[in-house]
């Protein structure tokens, strides 16, 4: 739990909020990792990151994700949005 470190005036410390090293607060750029096709950190725009076990959910798998960069993680969305068959 990140507890020390420099907070801009007026703002209150979020355990849960995503910080670099340097405690700054990183914001999440989904449009920039989608445009990256998953490839980079949506935190810190790293390449060190790392896909963890995956979820099943009716029509959706889910998948925690982690940068060792900023240490932030996040959760990859997959959907199904076709099918093609396999040509033997």
């Amino acid at each position: 739990m990140r507890e020390s470190g420099y907070y801009p005036p007026g703002a209150e410390f979020d355990p849960k909020a995503p910080y670099n090293q340097n405690e700054e607060k990183m914001e999440f750029n989904e449009k920039k990792y989608l445009e990256h096709a998953g490839n980079i950190c949506p935190f810190c725009e790293g390449t060190n990151i790392n896909a963890n076990d995956s979820e099943f959910e009716e029509d959706c798998v889910f998948q925690n994700v982690n940068c060792d960069d900023c240490e932030n993680e996040w959760t990859d969305q997959f959907k199904l949005i076709g099918a093609e068959p396999l040509i033997k």
